[in-house]
C-alpha cells in the first residue's frame, strides 16, 4: 500500500491536468483490494434486530398508538409473535372496508412467492465477492467526477490508517510537490483535483503532510478550495497555544502565519462572524476585544473609538503593551473598515492620499459627495489591480470621457469578464459574500 500511494503522488500528472484524472488514481490504488473477499457491512454500521427476537415488556406497555379514535394496546410485533383467532379477529371491527380486504389464503400464497424470490435473490448474492463491488465503483467513477470525488475522499484516510507513522511520513514529501504543481490550474471544473486531494487530507487524523499555510490560501483562491483549505487550517489552529508570547521565533512565525492565511480566507468569504472569533483567539490587548465585539454588534463608532483609543494609547510611552505587529495593523484595517461603514470618504480620502494607498483612495474618490473626477482618472490609469471594483471604474470613466464606443465595448467586455470570473471562484453554494 505504501509504494502504490507514494507511486500515484509521484507521478507526473501532467498531460491529464485538464481532467478528473484522480479516476486513474483510483484505478490504481483499489487494485491493492482482496478482489476474493466476501462483502460484509462495516462494524460500525448499525443493525436490526432478527424477526423473531420478541419485544420486551417496556415495549409492549409503551406502544400505544391511535387509528380512528380506537387505541391498539400492542405493537406489530405484538400482533406478529402471539397467536391469532380468525374467528375472533373477524369479530372485532375492521380498520379498513371489507371490500378492499383479500382472500388470506390468497395472501398466504402472495407472501410465500415473495419469500421464495427474496430466498432465491439472497443466495444469487452469496457468489458475489468485493472484487464485483469494486468494479461497479470503478465503472461508475469514470463516468462521473463527483462520484470519483467521493469515492476518493472516502477511501484515502481508510487507506493512509493502514500505515504505520514512519509510512506516512514518507508520503509528506510527494504529497507537498503534488499540490505545488503549477499546471493544476488547466483545470477549472468543479469538483477538481485539488479540492478532492484537500478534502481526503482534512480526513486524516493526523495529516499526512504539514502544508504550508500560504499554499492552503492561494488553493483556496484559485481552485474554489475554500472550505476544504479552512478546514485543514483551522484544525491546525486549535491546536495552537494561546499565549504565543512564550513560544520561539518560529513557533510564533508559524503560528501567526496560520491565523493570518485562514482570516483572509473568511475576508474574501465575507464570513464576518467567524473571522470576529478568530480575532479574539489572537489578540492580547483588551482593547481590542472590546472592539471586536461592538464591531460584531453593529456598534461602529463607538467600536472606531476604540480602535483610536488603543492606537492612541500605544504610542504613549511608558504606556505601550507587548503586541505582535498583526494587531496593531488590525486596528487600522478596521479603523478602515468602519469609516467605510460610517460614509467618512472625505476623511479616507485626505487618509488614503497621505499614506500613498491607491486602492482606498480610488474608493474614496468616487464615493464623495463631489466626485473629483480628475484625480479619479488619474487614479486609474497609474492603479490598475485588475479586480472587478477597477474594471468597474475604468468602464465608467471610459463611459464619461469622449473616446470611441469601440473603447467603451472594451472596458464593457472587460467588466464583465471580471465579474464572471470573481464569481466563479466563490462556492458552490449563497453564502454571505453573494
Amino acid at each position: 500500500m505504501t509504494a502504490r500511494l507514494e507511486y500515484i503522488f509521484a507521478l507526473d500528472w501532467e498531460s491529464l491536468s485538464e481532467s478528473f484524472w484522480l479516476t486513474q488514481a483510483l484505478d490504481l490504488l483499489l487494485t491493492t483490494a482482496a478482489y476474493e473477499d466476501p462483502i460484509s457491512t462495516a462494524p460500525q454500521m448499525s443493525s436490526l434486530p432478527p424477526l423473531s427476537t420478541g419485544p420486551t415488556p417496556r415495549h409492549r406497555n409503551s406502544a400505544k398508538r391511535t387509528i380512528n379514535g380506537s387505541i391498539l394496546r400492542s405493537s406489530m410485533l405484538d400482533v406478529a409473535s402471539e397467536p391469532m383467532d380468525v374467528d375472533e379477529c373477524s369479530a372485532k371491527p375492521q380498520l379498513t372496508s371489507p371490500a378492499s380486504s383479500p382472500n388470506l389464503s390468497s395472501n398466504s400464497q402472495n407472501a410465500r412467492k415473495i419469500l421464495e424470490t427474496h430466498a432465491t435473490f439472497l443466495a444469487s448474492m452469496q457468489d458475489f465477492n468485493l472484487g464485483h463491488l469494486i468494479e461497479s465503483m470503478r465503472g461508475l467513477s469514470h463516468h462521473s467526477a463527483e462520484f470519483a470525488s467521493a469515492l476518493w475522499v472516502a477511501l484515502f484516510p481508510i487507506a493512509l490508517a493502514k500505515l504505520d507513522a514512519e509510512d506516512q511520513s514518507m508520503l509528506s514529501r510527494p504529497i507537498a510537490l503534488l499540490l505545488y504543481k503549477d499546471w493544476h490550474w488547466k483545470q477549472r471544473r468543479t469538483p477538481n483535483v485539488i479540492q478532492a486531494l484537500l478534502q481526503g487530507l482534512s480526513k486524516c487524523h493526523p495529516p499526512p503532510v504539514d502544508l504550508s499555510p500560504d499554499l492552503l490560501k492561494y488553493l483556496a483562491k484559485q481552485h474554489n478550495a475554500w472550505h476544504q483549505a479552512s478546514t485543514i487550517l483551522e484544525k491546525s489552529v486549535k491546536l495552537l497555544p494561546r499565549d504565543l508570547m512564550n513560544q520561539t521565533s518560529v513557533e510564533r512565525s508559524a503560528a501567526l502565519a496560520a491565523y493570518q492565511s485562514l482570516g483572509e480566507i473568511y475576508t474574501l468569504l465575507d464570513e464576518k462572524d467567524i473571522l470576529y472569533g478568530l480575532w479574539q483567539r489572537r489578540v492580547q490587548s483588551p482593547y481590542s476585544r472590546s472592539a471586536l465585539s461592538l464591531q460584531q454588534y453593529g456598534h461602529w463608532q463607538a467600536a472606531q473609538d476604540m480602535f483610536f483609543q488603543a492606537m492612541c494609547l500605544q504610542k504613549e510611552p511608558g504606556r505601550s503593551q507587548q503586541l505582535f505587529r498583526t494587531e496593531t495593523i488590525m486596528w487600522q484595517e478596521e479603523w478602515i473598515r468602519c469609516a467605510q461603514l460610517l460614509n467618512q470618504w472625505e476623511c479616507l480620502a485626505t487618509l488614503s492620499a497621505k499614506n500613498n494607498q491607491p486602492a482606498l483612495q480610488l474608493e474614496s474618490c468616487w464615493r464623495t459627495a463631489q466626485p473629483e473626477w480628475n484625480t479619479l482618472k488619474d487614479l486609474i490609469g497609474k492603479h490598475n489591480a485588475g479586480d472587478l471594483n477597477s474594471a468597474f471604474y475604468q468602464l465608467y470613466v471610459t463611459l464619461t470621457s469622449d473616446r470611441k464606443n469601440t473603447d467603451f465595448d472594451k472596458s464593457y467586455k472587460l467588466c464583465w469578464q471580471t465579474a464572471l470570473q470573481e464569481w466563479q471562484a466563490l462556492p458552490s453554494f449563497v453564502g454571505n459574500v453573494e
